[in-house]
């Protein structure tokens, strides 16, 4: 049975691949921080070096489980964890108010 499925990175919007490319320079950044090489991580990760230097130039076709393992490693995960549960929100029948823009305050520029 062959595997077919959508490859991510023909759908992904230029902000979802610019946001992947920061979160990329991040996990360099921290895994740098460690002191750690790129093989050290992915072997701490469980993924291959080759995904993880994936990971580092921010594809966004790497499955979610190695991005998530990487920033588990790094000590990352918990930022990644939304700090309100907008589920719980909707159901409470609270709803999230909308942030006053630069258009709504009256001045012009």
């Amino acid at each position: 049975m062959s595997r077919t499925g959508r490859i991510e990175a023909q759908f992904a919007t230029p902000a979802v691949e610019r946001q992947a490319v920061l979160l990329g320079e991040r996990v360099r950044q921290a895994r740098i921080a460690r002191g750690w090489t790129q093989a050290d991580l992915a072997e701490r990760s469980r993924i291959s070096p080759q995904t993880m230097l994936r990971i580092e130039h921010g594809n966004v076709a790497v499955a979610l489980g190695a991005w998530l393992g990487v920033f588990e490693r790094l000590g990352m995960l918990e930022s990644f964890v939304p700090k309100v549960d907008a589920l719980a929100m909707l159901r409470s029948g609270r709803r999230r108010m909308r942030r006053k823009t630069s258009a709504d305050d009256g001045l012009d520029f």
